[in-house]
């Protein structure tokens, strides 16, 4: 239940976040061309970082195994080692960047026509956004969705270095190392456990397979 509730956690704050993100990040290339032309047509670097969403999208050029000793001096300093929050702020450091990336692609995809159009029928940019962007977003939903639930859902050391010794928030992943002990190793009940935690990601992908493909495939070209 624990690592439901996390891998949950994690889905909202990584989709939420991403889309928040990507929105600020976007508008701030026009915001500044607005007040400050002259430094972003003259400064290149500043341009390019702005323009692209490079400073969002660098951090995926860091492992997440690089990680995890930063994210545990910077969760000892918030205090927040050894509590469910702290592995969702963990999940999130790499999961907020893909989702962002993954949504961009996509929005690139929807017609500004339809936004526009809904602009015109009396919608504001927050109503045009919820009501036609998102339900046209699902195939890219459901990519954000099964990714970060597959990466979170059997993912070991930042449970392992977060949780730690706590028994009572261990994941699912921690808790099946608990049947491989120093001189020998429970195969049958750590295979019959290893089958069940496998089954919500098998249900999973079937539900959501129809929209994988069109998903990940759709916005990795333009016209």
């Amino acid at each position: 239940m624990k690592t439901l509730l996390i891998v949950l956690g994690l889905l909202v704050l990584s989709v939420v976040s991403g889309m928040l993100g990507l929105g600020v990040a976007l508008a701030a290339v026009p915001f500044l061309a607005l007040f400050m032309p002259d430094l972003v047509h003259q400064v290149q670097p500043l341009s390019l970082l702005l323009n692209g969403l490079t400073a969002l999208f660098a951090t995926q050029m860091i492992p997440g195994i690089m990680l995890i000793v930063p994210i545990f001096i910077l969760f000892v300093f918030l205090d927040i080692v050894g509590t469910t929050r702290g592995l969702v702020l963990a999940y999130a450091v790499t999961a907020v960047p893909f989702s962002a990336w993954i949504l961009k692609g996509y929005f690139d995809t929807v017609p500004i026509d339809l936004e526009e159009a809904a602009r015109i029928d009396g919608c504001s940019e927050l109503q045009s956004f919820t009501k036609v962007l998102i339900p046209l977003s699902v195939p890219a939903l459901a990519v954000v969705f099964l990714f970060n639930f597959l990466a979170a859902w059997g993912e070991y050391f930042f449970a392992n270095t977060i949780i730690g010794t706590n028994r009572a928030l261990q994941t699912w992943p921690v808790g099946l190392v608990a049947f491989q002990g120093q001189y020998q190793t429970q195969w049958s009940t750590l295979s019959a456990a290893a089958i069940f935690v496998s089954l919500p990601i098998v249900i999973l992908f079937i539900w959501i397979s129809r929209y994988l493909v069109s998903g990940l495939t759709l916005g990795g070209v333009k016209g």
